[in-house]
């Protein structure tokens, strides 16, 4: 065992992180959440993780509790302080709710599970089952005796708190139904649909109320205003309805936003109406009148979740921008932002001594960590949109970063400065490689052409008119001589550095090929492909060794270890990493830590470590003689 491994492990040990056996923290544990609630075979977690669903107050104000990709985050509402992570759903978390005494919490994933939670301690007390489908939402009756839960499968469940028994299914809807929440008296729930109706039920009986028809798309929230006169919905079509609970009249239907609104809110005093939407705004209504109050500018994406302080005085909103935002509801005046949590990871890239790691994500900024010792060292900006792909020239000197649909900009690590920079709006770059050497950074594009430039002058080298699709993926061979370049049109085609001249045209694929990946002695490549297969090449003839078909899925990632025995693949939209022996063919083990689906995996170059970047907004170190 390393120096480094022991030092981690007891890290670990103290700080009870073993997975499998310590419970959640206690709210005096708020440091060190990377080395926390570790899946198994990890190392270290990088990031809070994306916000997938909403936020809710506890009843007395103190708490405040976040939907995540990788659990529930409670925050103590007056220090804005972590205090805890719960964890224990296998997929992203949609819902979350506290009891009507704050004694519990309960979630809803894209797990199919129902959790119960003790809101204290984090223990879970039940998990419940029976939906068919993704769970959208589980919401807590007033009197605490119930809860309903709502679902991708298009019914409404009610189950019984103290017991867990399934009570009744509520049918109706012919879609998904995306929220649910009771009146205040407890004795009717009101649900929404992607069926684009309201649907008022009885919760005795499960019988049907009444329906409500008004917005002209998906129906996405709703909720009952605290008098429970009114109900108040969010739909697709870019309005917010206000409604009269006993006749389902239309009250008001609020406009001006310029995309689907995805939440609503009203204040404790039932006077104050608030919606968030996909066009980054939040707005806010006078109740009594329809008088549009004001907007609340500050997010950079959709708006997910809004929910007033039980006083009334503080807005709290999530976004998929990854920050927590509080905001004075008097004046609209930002108090406070949170924004720990993560977006979308892209990328991840070692340097070539193992002791730097970069990661893109769905922001302009790229961070770097010492994997070694798991430790945030600096921020890399420069970029203006997403960063969809990071590399490390092999003299661990240059830092290239790319956007799509943006800029290309080439960092010194030494200087920290941006020692190039292109522009790629005219050709949506797709994958950036750096030479070993660092002198080329070569671009496969939208428009199916190879791009080089001289990384110190910019100068650019040569276009290679490589695919007539669009290229997904291009490597370079370890000594920098070949360039390979995956495509849409089923093939990898090798090419001369040098001259541009096509070599080798790989054919066998029978769809569309994703990533595509050299072994460290240049010998194979391996491809990896919507057909569901991984394929080895010799990198020399372009033939084809053999095929790893025990996929399920399409394959969206592949790299080998750095002793070209291992080889390591993810499905498209799979949260697993899988791995391979390269010789037999033979899977050899599955490393199960992500909620969504993993965008980027990458070997260390001392063999030691294997780095994941997933959809859920983290990265995961995994411990290589653990994966193995």
């Amino acid at each position: 065992m390393t120096s480094m491994q022991k030092t981690l492990l007891l890290t670990l040990l103290i700080c009870f992180t073993l997975h499998t056996t310590i419970p959640n923290a206690t709210a005096q544990e708020v440091s060190d959440w990377h080395l926390r609630y570790l899946p198994e075979g990890t190392i270290a977690r990088i990031g809070k993780g994306a916000i997938t669903g909403n936020i809710a107050y506890s009843n007395d104000g103190t708490r405040l509790a976040v939907a995540a990709s990788i659990g529930i985050w409670i925050y103590d509402a007056h220090t804005h302080e972590a205090q805890m992570l719960i964890t224990g759903h296998t997929e992203i978390v949609r819902n979350v709710d506290f009891s009507p005494d704050d004694a519990k919490l309960v979630s809803s994933s894209s797990d199919k599970t129902i959790r119960l939670w003790d809101a204290r301690t984090g223990t879970l007390l039940r998990t419940l089952d029976g939906h068919g489908d993704d769970m959208r939402c589980v919401v807590f009756s007033p009197d605490g005796d119930l809860f309903a839960s709502a679902s991708s499968d298009k019914t409404i469940r009610l189950w019984d708190t103290h017991t867990g028994a399934h009570l009744r299914t509520l049918r109706g809807h012919t879609d998904d139904v995306n929220n649910v929440a009771f009146s205040p008296d407890s004795t009717t729930i009101v649900s929404s649909s992607f069926d684009g109706t309201l649907r008022l039920w009885d919760v005795q009986t499960g019988e049907l109320i009444r329906t409500y028809l008004g917005h002209t798309e998906d129906a996405f929230d709703v909720v009952f205003s605290p008098d429970g006169k009114k109900l108040a919905s969010a739909g697709n079509d870019n309005t917010v309805h206000l409604w009269d609970t006993q006749t389902g009249e239309i009250l008001h239907a609020f406009e001006g936003f310029e995309w689907s609104v995805m939440c609503v809110a009203f204040s404790p005093d039932g006077n104050i109406l608030a919606g968030g939407s996909r066009d980054r705004i939040l707005r806010m209504w006078h109740v009594p009148t329809g008088a549009h109050l004001q907007d609340l500018e500050g997010h950079n994406s959709w708006v997910l979740s809004v929910t007033f302080s039980p006083d009334g005085r503080n807005l709290w909103s999530a976004s998929r921008d990854g920050a927590l935002r509080l905001w004075d509801v008097q004046t609209g005046a930002e108090l406070l932002k949170i924004s720990e949590h993560t977006q979308i990871v892209h990328s991840v890239a070692f340097s070539p001594d193992s002791t730097l790691l970069a990661i893109g994500k769905h922001d302009p900024i790229i961070q770097l960590w010492n994997p070694q010792t798991v430790e945030f060292m600096r921020e890399i900006t420069g970029n203006k949109g997403a960063v969809n792909n990071v590399a490390i020239s092999g003299d661990g000197r240059l830092l290239v970063g790319g956007c799509m649909e943006d800029t290309l900009c080439i960092w010194d690590l030494q200087t920290k400065d941006i020692q190039q920079k292109f522009s790629s709006e005219s050709f949506w770059t797709h994958s950036v490689v750096l030479s070993p050497d660092g002198k080329i950074v070569a671009t496969g594009s939208q428009d199916g052409k190879i791009r080089m430039w001289k990384t110190d002058t910019g100068e650019n080298l040569k276009t290679i008119s490589a695919h007539e699709d669009p290229i997904s993926r291009i490597a370079f061979s370890p000594d920098g001589s070949t360039l390979a370049s995956a495509s849409s049109d089923k093939t990898v085609r090798t090419w001369h550095v040098s001259t541009g001249k096509e070599i080798n045209k790989l054919e066998g694929h029978t769809d569309q090929i994703y990533d595509i990946a050299y072994s460290a002695d240049g010998k194979m490549i391996a491809s990896a492909s919507r057909d569901r297969t991984v394929r080895l090449w010799d990198a020399i003839s372009g033939q084809q060794i053999q095929a790893l078909d025990g996929h399920t899925e399409a394959v969206k990632c592949v790299a080998f270890s750095p002793d070209g025995k291992t080889l390591a693949s993810s499905l498209d939209w799979g949260i697993n990493i899988l791995l391979w022996d390269v010789d037999t063919g033979a899977h050899i083990s599955t490393l199960k830590g992500h909620t969504y689906s993993v965008k980027s995996i990458v070997f260390s170059p001392d063999g030691k470590m294997i780095a994941s970047g997933s959809m859920d907004g983290t990265v995961l170190l995994w411990d290589r003689n653990v994966a193995d």
